[in-house]
């Protein structure tokens, strides 16, 4: 299968268990491999046969801007279903989700695959 992939997006949310965390916003770190059939793309050279990976990373920013949970691996798997509903294309995802400010000294996240 084909992929399309995006690295070290970033965007900001409210995210986390501690009070302090659902007071303001921070960012995150949204890697994905999204599998899909780019051969009609590949011929065409039209981005209505394109996944539209600019669409897709403004779609997710909205909304995660609007987003509100505690944890990473919820939020992981909220974004993998709006993936999926909003973008057809898309046959299966490997996301590595990453809180940058979760820890010092450290970068923490998770991975998750999914498929239709």
């Amino acid at each position: 299968m084909d992929a399309i992939t995006i690295e070290n997006f970033r965007a900001d949310t409210t995210i986390g268990v501690h009070d302090w965390e659902q007071q303001q916003k921070q960012p995150i770190i949204v890697n994905l491999r999204l599998e899909c059939d780019c051969q009609e793309a590949a011929d065409s050279d039209n981005i209505a046969d394109a996944l539209d990976y600019f669409t897709l990373t403004e779609h997710l920013k909205a909304f995660l801007a609007h987003n509100k949970c505690a944890l990473i691996e919820y939020l992981a798997q909220q974004l993998i279903d709006e993936i999926f509903k909003v973008f057809p294309k898309v046959m299966a995802i490997d996301l590595h989700l990453q809180k940058p400010e979760a820890i010092n000294n450290a970068l923490v996240g998770v991975k998750l695959h999914r498929q239709r």
